[in-house]
């Protein structure tokens, strides 16, 4: 099973409609635009560096926008690029990372935007 695969099988689809209910639920969260896959090998990467903040933020929520619904959420979450990670926090999302950036860069964003992060232990 690929990375995106797993990740699809334990976050939560957030179709355009259920949008703002996922910014209301998800005290800290990321909300990921993909692309499509088989054009974009790269969303592998970000399913990986969305698993891993979720391993370092506890209590994070992961959101996935199914592609078809990509085109109808990407200005309102300021994505440019795909894929992207938007990060939300107290109901509204506050940054988004356009693209696959070094690992440094999504530690970074979430230690500002969250809080120091945990050490993971392997």
């Amino acid at each position: 099973m690929s990375p995106l695969d797993r990740l699809l099988s334990t976050s939560q689809a957030v179709p355009a409609s259920g949008a703002d209910a996922f910014l209301a639920s998800a005290g800290r969260g990321v909300l990921l635009f993909t692309g499509d896959p088989s054009q974009r090998p790269e969303a592998q990467d970000v399913a990986v560096i969305a698993s891993e903040l979720a391993r370092k933020v506890p209590g994070l929520a992961i959101g996935v926008v199914p592609l078809a619904e990509e085109p109808q959420l990407r200005t309102r979450f300021d994505v440019s690029a795909v894929p992207a990670v938007v990060f939300v926090k107290d109901g509204r999302a506050v940054s988004t990372l356009c693209r696959v950036q070094d690992w440094a860069v999504y530690q970074r964003a979430a230690e500002v935007l969250f809080g120091r992060a945990k050490e993971v232990v392997s």
